[in-house]
C-alpha cells in the first residue's frame, strides 16, 4: 500500500532529507516523528540489528502519551499498566506503598511496563512500514559511521562512503561517535560505580517454586524495590505479564573484570556470583534470583557521562544515551530518548526549509537540554547510596515533573511562539520603517 500523502508533499515543498545515526530506541523515535511530518529520513545502524538488547523499561505518561500520537498502543505490543510501586528494605519489610494510578490520576497517559525489544519492534514498524503518513525511512544496517561533518551535514560511513543530507542526528548511544563533532564536546562516558545484574524469569517458573511464588501476590501490575545500603533489587512485570524483569544494581568492584570498557549492555554473568552478591536479601527474592536462566543472564556497567556544552552545532542535533546517557533510577531513559525524538519532530514540521534549521534547532535546544539535565540530575540522587538518619529525596516532587508533561506539545507550542515573535519583531521593523518615512516627507 503506498504510503499517505503528506501536507509537505501536498504542498510541493521539498522534504529535508535528514541521515540519523544509530537505530535504537532514540534514532527510531526520531525517525517516526520525522517521517510522518513528511520528511525523508535515513538510518545508519553499525550492528545488524538481529536483537535489540536489555530487558525492560518503563514506558512512563510522558512517552506513552508521544507513542499514542504515532499511532503506537503499548497495550497491543505488550505492556503491562503500573498499578503502584512497594518499596521494601532488604530483609523484606515493606516500608512504603504507592498506587500511582490514585497518585497521578490528573495525569493522561497511563504509565505502562514493557519489554525493551516489544518497543524498539514497534518503533522499527511505524518508522519502515509501508503504510502510515510519510515515505518509509530507509535503514542501513552493519553500516559503521566513521565521522560527520556538521557543516555541510554529511557522514562518512565505514566504506567510504559520503552521504549528503540537509541534517544529521546524533543517536549512536553512550560511546557516541557524533557527539565529537560538537566543539567542546571531548566528554567521555565513566563507571558510576554500579554495575547490574539483569534477567527475564517466566512467570510460570516464579509461580511454580513455592518460595519465589510469594512475590506474585503483590507483583500484579506492580514495581518492587528491595533496598540495601549499597545494592538494591527492582522487579516488574512485562510482556503481557508473562515475564518478570529483574535487575540487581550493586557496587562495580564486587563483579568488575578486566577489559570492561566496551559492550557494556550484553556480558555474559554468574549465577553464583549474583546469588553471593544478593546473600543478605530478603529470602523470596533469593528464590526468584535462583530461577534466572545463567545463559540469559547479563552483567551492565552503569555507565555516566559529564554534562555536554550543547545538543545542537550547525547542522547536527544530538538525542538519547549520545546527548544525556540515563542511570536506570527513574526509569526514565528510553522516555527521554523519545521525548528528544518527538521534540526535533515538532519543531520541523511540514514546509520547513533548509534555511529554518538554525532557529528551529534553537527551539530544540532550549525545549531538551535544562529538562533532560534536571531528570538526569534527579536521577543521580535517586540512586545514592542509602544513609541510615539521611532525608529521603521527595520521589512525589520529582514523578511530578517527570511524567506530567507532553514533549510534543510543548515543542509544538514553543515554535507557535517563536513563529509569533518573528512576525511581531517584523511587523514592528515594517511600522518603524513606515514612521521615519514619514518624518522624513514631513521634513
Amino acid at each position: 500500500m503506498p504510503h499517505a500523502e503528506t501536507p509537505a508533499e501536498a504542498s510541493g515543498v521539498r522534504p529535508l532529507n535528514i541521515l540519523i545515526a544509530g537505530a535504537g530506541i532514540g534514532g527510531l523515535a526520531a525517525a517516526v516523528g520525522l517521517r510522518q511530518q513528511g520528511h525523508h529520513v535515513t538510518l545508519f545502524e553499525k550492528s545488524r540489528l538481529n536483537k535489540e538488547i536489555g530487558a525492560a523499561m518503563f514506558i512512563a505518561p510522558n512517552c506513552c502519551g508521544i507513542l499514542h500520537h504515532w499511532g503506537i498502543d503499548p497495550v497491543e505490543n505488550g505492556s503491562v499498566e503500573l498499578h503502584g510501586m512497594n518499596m521494601h528494605d532488604a530483609a523484606g519489610n515493606l516500608r512504603n506503598s504507592l498506587d500511582t494510578r490514585e497518585a497521578y490520576k490528573h495525569v493522561p497517559h497511563t504509565w505502562e511496563m514493557m519489554h525493551r525489544a516489544h518497543v524498539h519492534n514497534a518503533l522499527k514498524q511505524k518508522a519502515l512500514s509501508p503504510e502510515g503518513p510519510g515515505a518509509p525511512a530507509s535503514l542501513h544496517v552493519h553500516s559503521e559511521i566513521l565521522s560527520a561533518d556538521p557543516t555541510n551535514a554529511t557522514i562518512t560511513t565505514a566504506d567510504g562512503r559520503v552521504h549528503q543530507g540537509d541534517l544529521i542526528i546524533g543517536a549512536d548511544g553512550v560511546h557516541s561517535k557524533i557527539r565529537n563533532s560538537i566543539p567542546g564536546c571531548t566528554q567521555q562516558p565513566f563507571d558510576s560505580g554500579k554495575n547490574a545484574f539483569r534477567s527475564l524469569i517466566p512467570m510460570s517458573k516464579i509461580a511454580a517454586d513455592p518460595v519465589a511464588s510469594s512475590i506474585l501476590k503483590d507483583a500484579d501490575h506492580y514495581f518492587q524495590l528491595w533496598a540495601g545500603p549499597d545494592r538494591s533489587v527492582v522487579m516488574y512485570p512485562c510482556a503481557s505479564n508473562t515475564q518478570m524483569n529483574v535487575a540487581l544494581v550493586h557496587p562495580s568492584p564486587r563483579t568488575d573484570r578486566p577489559h570492561d570498557a566496551a559492550d557494556h549492555w550484553q556480558r555474559p554473568a554468574s549465577k553464583a556470583e549474583m546469588l553471593e552478591v544478593a546473600r543478605d536479601f530478603d529470602p523470596r527474592v533469593l528464590a526468584v534470583l535462583e530461577l534466572a536462566d545463567e545463559a540469559e543472564l547479563k552483567r551492565w556497567t552503569l555507565l555516566d557521562l559529564e554534562k555536554v556544552p550543547r545538543f545542537t552545532h550547525e547542522r547536527l542535533v544530538l538525542v538519547g544515551d549520545a546527548a544525556h546517557p540515563f542511570l536506570p533510577y527513574q526509569g526514565q531513559g528510553g522516555a527521554q530518548a523519545i521525548e528528544d525524538g518527538a521534540s526535533i519532530a515538532a519543531v520541523l514540521p511540514a514546509g520547513t526549509r533548509p534555511s529554518d534549521l538554525p532557529s528551529r534547532l534553537e527551539i530544540y535546544e532550549a525545549q531538551r537540554y535544562h529538562r533532560a539535565h534536571r531528570i538526569q540530575d534527579m536521577t543521580r540522587h535517586m540512586g545514592k547510596d542509602y544513609v541510615p538518619g539521611a532525608q529521603p529525596p521527595n520521589y512525589h516532587e520529582f514523578m511530578e515533573y517527570n511524567i506530567n508533561h507532553d514533549e510534543w506539545i510543548a515543542s509544538r507550542e514553543a515554535l507557535r511562539r517563536k513563529k509569533e515573535e518573528a512576525v511581531e519583531a517584523e511587523e514592528g521593523g515594517k511600522r518603524r520603517i513606515n514612521g521615519a518615512e514619514v518624518i522624513a516627507a514631513a521634513a
